[in-house]
């Protein structure tokens, strides 16, 4: 049978899996080993945002599941983190700044936790820290993915690994130990003029005419 000149290419991807209303983890990427997907009526989100920029109180309430736990967070505008005369430089005019999408909270029950979101378009990003247990971050899913059909993604801090190429770094023979070669030729021939430099420190001669 002569080959149809076609090629055919079978690509797998790993999704998280939902289980009992909550999703199994998986890795993110290279400094992310562990995220769950969270979703939520964005719509209503929206809502709350826009009702709390004109309320003088500017509470807002998220409730979601993850890592096998509610997380009713409690939130309030966070007009502290700018102070009221805040200003930014646009086009050679000062400007005041928009914070009102700022909020700042704790989880409901747990004490001592805190909570630090930013609401665009319905959607969160900020952190959630739960004492003893670990902070989780929270960020938009479109990040990470292509066309998701979950808008969020959350990960607690406790399963990154903020330099995943350390061992790499370590076996690789770049950096540092070129060097390290050069530097043990040259004390070398500090006792010895006999011995000839490694490759790394060889020039080309240059002949007189």
């Amino acid at each position: 049978m002569e080959p149809s000149g076609h090629l055919t290419v079978i690509v797998c991807i790993r999704t998280p899996k939902k289980v009992t209303g909550y999703y199994e983890s998986a890795k993110l990427d290279e400094y992310i080993h562990d995220f769950q997907p969270i979703t939520f009526n964005t719509g209503e989100l929206h809502k709350q945002h826009q009702r709390a920029r004109r309320s003088a109180s500017g509470h807002l309430r998220l409730n979601f599941k993850a890592y096998d736990r509610n997380f009713p967070l409690r939130l309030r505008r966070d007009t502290e983190i700018f102070s009221p005369d805040h200003e930014h430089l646009e086009y050679d005019q000062l400007k005041p700044v928009d914070t009102s999408f700022i909020y700042s909270g704790h989880v409901e029950g747990v004490p001592r936790s805190h909570v630090h979101l930013a609401i665009i378009g319905g959607t969160p990003r900020g952190h959630v820290h739960i004492p003893g247990n670990t902070t989780y971050h929270i960020e938009p899913a479109e990040q990470y993915f292509d066309k998701p059909n979950f808008h969020s993604v959350i990960y607690p801090e406790s399963r990154m690994d903020k330099d995943p190429f350390r061992e790499r770094r370590k076996n690789d023979d770049v950096g540092s130990c070129g060097m390290d070669r050069v530097k043990e030729w040259m004390d070398k021939m500090a006792r010895s003029a006999i011995e000839e430099p490694p490759t790394e420190v060889k020039r080309e001669k240059r002949v007189r005419r």
